[in-house]
């Protein structure tokens, strides 16, 4: 079966997950990579350094955002989100965000890319000590869909 997600769907799935896919363009050129981030149920929150991803969406705003939930090639979940990045620089909406971002579920083993500050799994009591920028993407539209066949055919070995 392919469906389209529904609403309650489509948060428990972006609320669920935490890394996603930013798409970003410039000059006609689009870009695409994968980046950790936190959901509070209306803005996407992300770490980064600069770099090529924030230099293109500081010069054009408007991004895409994917997650995705996948079980096998028969039965996943994909949620694509349109909107709007912000880059946070007032001190008490960082340390908020940022508050967000450290609060977030992570797996037992995850990577160095996930982890916020030298000191991760703790962090200090002030997060601004913790370097790097911080941005929200302020969603627009998100629509998902899905598959699902519990009929599909067992791969061998």
């Amino acid at each position: 079966m392919f469906g389209t997600l529904n609403e309650i769907e489509l948060e428990r799935l972006i609320a669920g997950q935490w890394v996603g896919r930013i798409a970003c363009c410039d000059n006609g050129k689009p870009y695409m990579v994968p980046i950790s981030y936190a959901y509070d149920g209306t803005f996407i929150y992300c770490h980064s350094d600069e770099g090529r991803k924030v230099n293109i969406m500081r010069r054009n705003p408007q991004v895409c955002f994917q997650v995705d939930e996948m079980k096998d090639m028969a039965n996943w979940k994909s949620v694509v989100m349109e909107g709007f990045f912000e880059e946070i620089t007032d001190p008490k909406e960082r340390n908020d965000a940022m508050l967000t971002l450290l609060n977030r579920y992570l797996p037992v083993i995850s990577s160095v890319t996930t982890h916020l500050g030298e000191h991760w799994p703790f962090y200090p009591d002030d997060a601004s000590a913790i370097d790097g920028l911080i941005f929200k993407i302020r969603i627009q539209s998100k629509f998902g869909k899905f598959e699902s066949n519990t009929l599909s055919p067992a791969i061998p070995g």
